[in-house]
């Protein structure tokens, strides 16, 4: 039987190694140019243009022109819970959409997903084995 020692720290293990997947993950959706649940479901591709930048003309591509949003994925601690936020002002709408009042097209990079879900209990197992063993 686990000692109350043993338990804080898997809890401990358990929440940093589910953070990290998750923030991973998510910021893989730039990577996959696309968010994956069950199947991966691609963005929408940006409307064709080109822009000058220091490194010198290049084309747009979804959610990638400063990479702030990116680099806002991070998890946090509430509680017992682990949230995993984008903190930019533009964030969700992205990740939201719509087709009303000028809002860009669905851009999903953060929200449920079947995949992450079984890598989360993967992990837990993992973490659980080690505990017991």
């Amino acid at each position: 039987m686990p000692s109350q020692m043993n338990i804080e720290a898997f809890k401990r293990r358990v929440k940093m190694r589910i953070s990290n997947a998750a923030v991973n993950f998510f910021k893989g959706s730039w990577d996959r140019k696309g968010f994956l649940d069950k199947k991966l479901s691609i963005w929408k591709p940006v409307v064709e243009r080109k822009r000058k930048t220091r490194r010198g003309t290049v084309k747009d591509q979804p959610l990638v022109d400063t990479g702030a949003m990116k680099a806002s994925v991070r998890a946090i601690e509430d509680g017992d819970d682990i949230v995993i936020i984008a903190d930019t002002d533009y964030a969700q709408y992205h990740n939201d959409g719509g087709s009303v009042d000028g809002r860009p097209p669905q851009r999903q990079f953060i929200g449920d997903s079947e995949v992450l879900n079984d890598e989360l209990v993967e992990i837990i197992l993992d973490e659980l084995d080690d505990l017991f063993t």
